[in-house]
């Protein structure tokens, strides 16, 4: 991997991780809201939410993943294309396959670890 490729990884891990973090949260909150009326009338208060949630969670992620991961992918390309980066990494002589290789890389690693998961 050369310092192109870790500098077009690097920028499309930092759209992905702020992408699956906002999902996230807006997954809790929308699943908070829907819920909210079965723990109004629990006499255990906030602790058995908080309890709940942390068990219920995780399951979160594999709903969350395959959209932050193409919305990852969407912008950061655009981003490049945005601030003609595209256009200077394609003068050079890489093609446009070349140029998503580390963004497919991941995108295989992070379905192969789903499947096992």
């Amino acid at each position: 991997m050369d310092i192109l490729d870790r500098y077009i990884f690097k920028s499309f891990l930092k759209t992905f991780v702020g992408t699956l973090l906002l999902l996230f949260g807006l997954a809790v909150i929308v699943k908070i809201i829907d819920s909210l009326k079965m723990f109004a009338g629990n006499t255990h208060g906030t602790w058995l939410l908080v309890q709940y949630y942390t068990v219920v969670s995780p399951s979160f992620v594999t709903f969350i993943v395959p959209p932050a991961l193409m919305f990852a992918i969407a912008f950061t390309i655009a981003q490049f294309n945005r601030h003609f980066e595209l256009t200077v990494i394609m003068a050079a002589g890489r093609s446009f396959k070349r140029i998503l290789r580390p963004l497919f890389i991941f995108s295989i690693f992070l379905s192969v670890a789903f499947f096992f998961v």
